[in-house]
């Protein structure tokens, strides 16, 4: 089944856990950042609040692979 949940909560549930599990604050707050300007963005931008594993698919098929990221960093001067 495939449940929804705000996706802010679902930041604030992540951020937790992670604190609980003993991350440093610093990873923590990489995480957090990463997770609010990415899939948080996404879903702004497209006026969207609770998130569900499509979303996710769909927010992970904009972001280039791997491999472009890499090639188009090495064509920086």
């Amino acid at each position: 089944m495939d449940t929804e949940k705000e996706i802010k909560s679902l930041i604030w549930d992540c951020v937790a856990y992670l604190r609980e599990e003993g991350y440093s604050e610093p990873r923590v707050k990489d995480y957090h950042r990463l997770w609010s300007n990415g899939i948080e963005q996404y879903m702004d931008k497209k006026f969207l609040a609770n998130y569900h594993t499509g979303i996710g698919e769909s927010f992970l098929s904009t972001i280039p692979p791997v491999n472009e990221r890499l090639t188009y960093a090495g064509n920086l001067p």
